[in-house]
């Protein structure tokens, strides 16, 4: 049995480490949230993988500590640390109401914060279990409403009456209750005479996008009918198309019935919840972001196949053409960049001892672009795998040669993203390149064509067979 490389695997979970420049957009994105006017719901939009949560994560970290951490004009009013609040939606879309367990998690902060914070004891124990025993009542009230047994309703609004109020409870006297309840707990104090709250909660609503249609919808629709409140920030975790997709479902069809016409009547609907979404930025440089995951694995193992200082000489010179001009060849998504290079440290040991650095180029490119292929296009993958000609055809193909009659369905599912249009006016074959603007946030995208054309004048099918042998 040969033996095993050792090197350890990048994780997939969120982090607190900013490893794509975004840490200037979360600066201001959480002074926007302290500073702007409530109720609001913000909308953070990034494609599967781009790294939502671990930004959600950061910002979160930072309003934490924002009396210590952010720095603002000195003219502008003391920013207080918010009450923040972490909600996995996903994880509550069986719920017949998912905005119940949304304001049970807020009420558990609260009942956290009480524990330790000063600034709350102010208002006594009582006061606060008091507070906090109103907000379950009215998530207990919210869930009995979206029943369809209407004797439910009533039978818990007379309770409600005998219980707290002079008149039966309805949903605008509990939204007034709910109001209350969380001014009290953000002012420290029970006296309405008080100044307003220095403080606002600060809700992160994390995979919306990841929920089935039905949930997603529930959730917004609760959100706009019970959460409208003031001192109140929601934040939206999502995949916008997603989420639209999802709201397109519930959506009657239109009379035309034209699937593009529901699809803006749903991307009105979530406009009119959520008006303001960030857009979380591409990577600019995705093998930068590669190069700087496997060397980190790399620093941190006694033996590695190739040292650092090898390690970012290829870089160096694998991700440049023939003209010195740098070839843009990868996904710019930070989930399937961590999953190439984990499929990379497993097989650096594969990558054949020499000084040469042509050489060192050449091999290091052959294993990328099996990588590549192996880690996002696992049908193509197994076919050059049992026939390693098939290079010839990705060629062939890159090349504008195959017509849509001859060109095999495993292929006519990709996209490029540039084309080849060959000059002839030239005796010998010459190409001009022609960028197809693709959305970067198809799976189905061929990116790393522009390297594999580069390669073709120093490469042959044999060449990329021991790479194929890869089974993991």
């Amino acid at each position: 049995m040969p033996e095993l490389n050792h090197i350890g695997l990048l994780d997939d979970e969120p982090t607190l480490h900013d490893a794509l420049n975004r840490q200037d957009i979360v600066e201001e994105l959480a002074y926007r949230i302290l500073t702007c006017p409530t109720p609001l719901v913000l909308g953070i939009h990034g494609d599967w993988g781009a790294g939502k949560t671990s930004f959600l994560k950061q910002l979160r970290n930072l309003l934490d500590h924002t009396e210590e951490r952010l720095n603002v004009d000195p003219q502008v009013p003391k920013l207080f640390n918010p009450v923040t609040v972490w909600f996995d939606a996903w994880r509550y879309q069986n719920e017949a109401a998912p905005v119940v367990a949304l304001l049970s998690a807020i009420r558990e902060e609260f009942g956290r914060i009480a524990k330790t914070a000063n600034w709350l004891k102010k208002i006594g124990d009582v006061t606060i279990r008091s507070l906090l025993a109103m907000l379950s009542d009215i998530g207990k009230f919210i869930q009995f409403e979206v029943m369809p047994d209407a004797a439910k309703v009533q039978a818990f609004g007379e309770q409600w009456e005998k219980d707290h109020l002079a008149n039966k409870l309805n949903t605008d006297t509990a939204l007034e209750f709910l109001q209350e309840a969380i001014n009290i707990l953000l002012r420290g104090s029970s006296n309405k005479n008080n100044q307003s709250p220095t403080r606002r909660v600060v809700v992160f609503i994390d995979d919306l996008d990841r929920c089935e249609p039905e949930a997603a919808y529930k959730l917004l629709e609760g959100l706009k009918i019970y959460l409208h409140l003031e001192n109140c920030v929601f934040i939206l975790g999502m995949n916008q198309r997603a989420v639209e997709d999802a709201i397109a479902s519930r959506l009657p069809k239109s009379l035309e019935n034209q699937d593009h016409i529901t699809r803006i009547r749903a991307a009105a609907y979530l406009e009119k919840i959520c008006q303001n979404v960030w857009r979380l930025p591409l990577p600019e440089d995705p093998a930068k972001i590669l190069q700087g995951w496997i060397g980190s694995q790399i620093a941190n193992h006694n033996n590695p196949p190739v040292d650092l200082n090898q390690l970012n000489q290829l870089f160096a010179t694998a991700f440049i053409d023939k003209n010195g001009t740098p070839i843009k060849c990868l996904p710019p998504n930070p989930r399937r960049l961590k999953g190439l290079a984990n499929f990379l440290l497993r097989h650096l040991d594969l990558l054949p001892a020499t000084t040469d650095p042509n050489l060192q180029k050449r091999d290091f490119r052959n294993l990328l672009l099996v990588a590549y292929v192996f880690q996002f296009h696992h049908d193509l993958f197994v076919r050059w795998q049992y026939e390693p000609k098939l290079y010839n055809l990705l060629l062939r193909w890159l090349r504008s040669e195959l017509s849509d009659e001859t060109k095999p369905i495993f292929l006519k599912a990709l996209q490029l993203p540039e084309s080849l249009i060959r000059d002839a006016s030239t005796p010998t074959p010459s190409y001009n390149v022609q960028p197809n603007y693709p959305d970067p946030g198809e799976a189905n995208l061929f990116w790393i064509a522009p390297l594999l054309l580069d390669m073709a004048e120093q490469h042959v099918a044999a060449d990329f067979i021991p790479y194929l042998k890869c089974q993991s």
